[in-house]
């Protein structure tokens, strides 16, 4: 069997979608242990912990592959499964713990775009617990903008305010609102 390394994203994609079970269990084996050892120096985590994430993530590329989610691939299959592995182990710890600090992850191990993805993760994640706490109409008006990209003009209108510019104030008076209470909590 020639070395998995070498197989290119669509042989990968043909075999997966073939359901070519040895071929996917060989590929399964063939990134396990590299993920396993960074993860379990990254996150001080035992080998079962970091064995049921590993067959987490592989488990999503599978069936983004599979259900033709995920027809290319930037990055290396490895690369992908510790991109998926660091967002899973990010959602388990902000349930459990607090969140990592991005700036302990290896960053030779992938590439920027995926840290970049990570960084914004980890924003979108404060911005959203920082939202629950603000009350309404701001919390409305912030979601529709920044999270669901919808314009001035059709906040405007869903939420039944006069025009776009009163929309536009009321959403940096929100912001002001948000800014003057981080800059509390960093006191």
């Amino acid at each position: 069997m020639k070395n998995r390394q070498q197989d290119s994203f669509e042989e990968v994609v043909r075999e997966i979608c073939a359901e070519n079970e040895g071929y996917v269990k060989q590929l399964y084996k063939q990134h396990r242990s590299r993920f396993m050892s960074w993860f379990m120096k990254q996150y001080h985590l035992n080998q079962q912990e970091v064995l049921e994430v590993y067959h987490q993530a592989f488990l999503v590329f599978y069936f983004q592959v599979k259900n033709q989610k995920l027809t290319t691939l930037a990055s290396t299959i490895e690369t992908y499964l510790f991109g998926i592995g660091k967002k899973l182990m990010l959602k388990d710890q902000n349930k459990e713990r607090s969140l990592v600090d991005l700036s302990e992850v290896d960053v030779s191990l992938v590439d920027n775009q995926t840290v970049e993805k990570e960084e914004l993760l980890h924003t979108r994640a404060r911005v959203r617990e920082i939202l629950k706490k603000v009350p309404e109409p701001c919390k409305s008006i912030l979601t529709l903008y920044y999270f669901s990209e919808f314009s001035l003009e059709s906040i405007a209108v869903r939420l039944g305010y006069k025009n776009s510019g009163t929309v536009k104030k009321k959403k940096s008076l929100c912001l002001k609102q948000i800014r003057a209470q981080l800059a509390k909590k960093s006191d």
